[in-house]
């Protein structure tokens, strides 16, 4: 069979730490720096809402909450927070291209968000996220987003007066010392098992892997990207059908599975897609051009390749298209 999607997915390894690091609820408001909170909204009152910690006076706001797409923080294992870490920073890698409506300071207000940027030292992982002000190239509230074993925290700093300079840097400030709270109120996470040299220890980001100017030559201008998880990516329109998505990715990364190690895995893998129907591509360590459905009934065009234990999948509008994307995830990736 091509698609040996089930296989696959069953093969992708999950990071350390299958148990919660933190099984049981924090007080959130507790770990944040008092002294820090005064110097970055003096005088300013807090209020406890559900899981959202709020410090506020006219013209400037500090807020921190739990993230979660279901059910409690604690109920998570490291490993499921990673992932859901994994499509909230996709999200913000993808600059807002209008603006949206968010309830800051006790005011509705139009703002644009940037592209995300890592930020280093801050937890297991993190990110900074600017929004500006619509119409204008001002930085009013600036969003760090992190992790901790099973915990993810968001961090929102608004205040149009201070600059953005101010405003990531309280952002940042309060961020990372919560995390080193966190990091002390509990043991770390087994470490991972170390990743042989060359190979990854997981698949890209699928909805990141392409920059904005490169998804714009694929796919048209009201397409929006979709994404299940953070290794797969489609751009489709409002209402349209799976089979008419204009672009699809997906990325898999075996560390083991029955035919050896990760990349003697993923050549295993890889061999179920050639078949008399399939052309190489002189890309990547292999890759193949065919088209999905049948000789009679052929389907969208699809490029696979390998490159170490790393399979990606891309299906797009036209075969040019698809080897393009290929080539430039694989270039992405170098």
């Amino acid at each position: 069979m091509r698609l040996m999607i089930a296989l696959m997915l069953w093969l992708s390894p999950l990071p350390p730490g299958t148990q919660p690091r933190f099984p049981a609820p924090l007080d959130l408001c507790a770990m944040v720096d008092a002294d820090l909170v005064k110097r970055l909204v003096p005088g300013g009152g807090s209020r406890l809402e559900g899981r959202h910690c709020v410090w506020t006076k006219p013209g400037s706001e500090l807020g921190v909450r739990w993230i979660n797409d279901d059910g409690e923080p604690w109920d998570y294992t490291s490993a499921q927070a990673h992932e859901e870490y994994r499509r909230s920073l996709a999200r913000d890698l993808r600059p807002d291209t209008s603006p949206r409506s968010l309830w800051v300071n006790g005011d509705s207000r139009d703002l644009l968000g940037g592209r995300a940027r890592v930020v280093r030292g801050v937890g297991d992982e993190g990110h900074l996220l600017d929004h500006v002000a619509a119409g204008t190239e001002r930085v009013e509230l600036v969003k760090v987003v992190f992790r901790v074993g099973n915990l993810l925290v968001e961090v929102e700093h608004f205040g149009p007066a201070p600059g953005a300079r101010r405003l990531r840097q309280g952002a940042v400030a309060v961020a990372r010392r919560m995390a080193d709270a966190l990091v002390r109120a509990s043991p770390a996470d087994p470490a991972a098992a170390p990743v042989a040299p060359g190979t990854y220890a997981e698949p890209p980001i699928a909805c990141a892997v392409l920059s904005p100017a490169q998804v714009r030559q694929l796919v048209e201008p009201s397409a929006y990207a979709r994404t299940g998880n953070s290794a797969t990516c489609s751009w489709e329109e409002p209402n349209e059908s799976s089979d008419r998505r204009q672009l699809r990715l997906e990325f898999w990364a075996p560390r083991r599975g029955p035919a050896g190690d990760g990349v003697a895995q993923a050549k295993e893998m890889f061999a179920g897609w050639r078949d008399d129907d399939t052309r190489a591509l002189d890309l990547a360590d292999e890759a193949l051009a065919f088209r999905e459905g049948t000789p009679q009934v052929p389907g969208p065009p699809v490029v696979v390749f390998r490159k170490a234990n790393l399979l990606g999948y891309v299906r797009a509008g036209d075969e040019a298209k698809a080897e393009r994307a290929a080539r430039w995830i694989v270039e992405a990736l170098s």
